[in-house]
């Protein structure tokens, strides 16, 4: 886990989905409101996680 602080700007895609831009413009999280109306959640679970 990085428990780093930076700052972050969010940027909204559609009503549904926003990403949160960190430093150099990268990409440090993904919020999708109603998820499962646009995955298949099935298809992700479980959820693997790799160090």
């Amino acid at each position: 886990m990085d428990d780093r602080k930076q700052k972050v700007i969010n940027h909204r895609l559609t009503d549904d989905i926003v990403l949160d831009i960190g430093e150099d413009d990268r990409i440090v999280g993904i919020e999708i409101l109603d998820a499962s109306k646009h995955l298949n959640l099935e298809k992700l679970l479980p959820v693997k996680y790799w160090a």
